[in-house]
């Protein structure tokens, strides 16, 4: 099958034959394996992909289930949208333990397996049949030395560049960017043909509306854990702030988000920013419609799910120069790319000229237009059913 790219035509908007063809080929259950969910605090990106798109398959009658990883205080069976759920151990032990499960044959029934590679993969080419689909959003890099020691971190960076891949060669993948595949092509064996851009959707409540801050208004939405460099952010921000004429309203910078980093960034930054910790969808929208501008130094994403759901509220964003974000944002277009030592200089811009303000809004919206949920699952759906022939 030749590489499928966001230029290449592919299922829209939910389009039922899709699923109609799947079935048809064979396919009602399915199961996705994924090392943690959505109801999870420490939930993120990945996750929120995940829900989506088997929240759209459950729409469209089939059967799917979830198996996943558990915290102590989550129960090991629960259903949501449709999906079934089912959780086996903990953080660091549901990989290897669904993947033991793979092996041994003790997964549920399904006719299609989806597996979300997020740094340690499950292994199904060596256990699961066709078809079979695994979505890897990104390559973890220097993430594996934010929670291994050095010796371990090592051999999980090259594991995951040079023999893990190796299996996958023959395997279908998604990835959600332009860039990201780059990134896999360049630095894994990988085959291109078998390497698919999925590009992620935005939920249809983040549109423009209310009114703008009257003061400048800087945004930060992420989990507060290392690789999102809220730290690099915020000096950035702060840098801006002082490099804005006087005589401007004073600059404002929030942090939306919950994580690890939030007690040391509160006690280096808590007097000049207002950390808003977990806001419910009503309040995040409405800080996405009233910020000036979103920031993202994360130097480590499949996408940057929160420049499209700002985008989507006509907001444009200033974002370290990375693969992922180099499709969320087009560079001049619907917001700034940038390197660390001029992310300052970005946010300064369009926090003074006006004008470039409004044209960047207006290229956000544009951008995060086209990005529906509906047509990211029958995407991924047809990526298994062209596996198959029909019955």
């Amino acid at each position: 099958m030749a590489p499928v790219s966001r230029a290449m035509a592919h299922p829209q908007g939910g389009d039922p034959s899709v699923y109609s063809a799947l079935r048809d080929a064979g396919v009602q259950r399915v199961t996705v394996l994924a090392w943690r969910d959505l109801d999870r605090p420490d939930s993120g990106g990945s996750e929120i992909y995940v829900d989506r798109v088997t929240r759209e398959w459950a729409r469209s009658g089939l059967e799917v289930t979830l198996c996943t990883g558990r915290t102590g205080s989550q129960p090991p069976r629960t259903t949501r949208n449709g999906v079934r759920i089912e959780r086996r151990g903990g953080t660091l032990s549901a990989v290897p333990l669904w993947t033991a499960r793979g092996l041994v044959r003790r997964l549920p029934d399904s006719d299609a397996t989806v597996e979300i590679w997020n740094g340690l993969p499950f292994l199904t080419p060596l256990w699961a049949g066709r078809p079979r689909l695994t979505v890897l959003h990104h390559l973890h890099g220097r993430l594996w030395h934010d929670f291994l020691p050095p010796g371990a971190a090592h051999v999980g960076r090259w594991a995951e560049r040079a023999a893990f891949p190796r299996l996958y060669r023959s395997t279908p993948v998604a990835t959600l960017a332009r860039s990201s595949r780059d990134e896999l092509l360049a630095r894994t064996p990988l085959r291109a043909e078998n390497v698919h851009v999925v590009e992620p959707g935005v939920e249809d409540r983040f549109t423009p509306g209310g009114s703008r801050s009257a003061v400048p208004t800087v945004l930060i939405v992420a989990r507060l854990v290392p690789s999102k460099r809220v730290d690099r952010a915020l000096e950035a921000a702060l840098a801006a702030a002082r490099d804005i004429p006087a005589g401007a309203d004073p600059v404002r910078i929030e942090v939306i988000g919950t994580g690890p980093e939030m007690g040391p960034l509160r006690a280096a930054y808590g007097d000049r920013v207002r950390f808003r910790g977990r806001v419910d969808d009503s309040e995040l929208v409405e800080a996405y419609r009233g910020a000036w501008l979103l920031v993202s130094a994360s130097d480590s994403e499949g996408w940057g799910m929160t420049v499209t759901e700002a985008a989507a509220c006509g907001t444009p964003s200033v974002a370290l120069d990375t693969p992922g974000h180099r499709d969320a944002v087009i560079d001049g277009r619907s917001g700034i790319l940038t390197t660390d030592d001029r992310m300052s200089n970005a946010i300064a811009e369009i926090l003074t000229d006006d004008e470039l303000r409004r044209s960047l809004g207006a290229g956000a919206r544009a951008r995060a237009s086209g990005l529906r949920w509906e047509s990211t699952a029958a995407h991924l759906a047809e990526l298994l059913r062209a596996q198959v022939t029909p019955t």
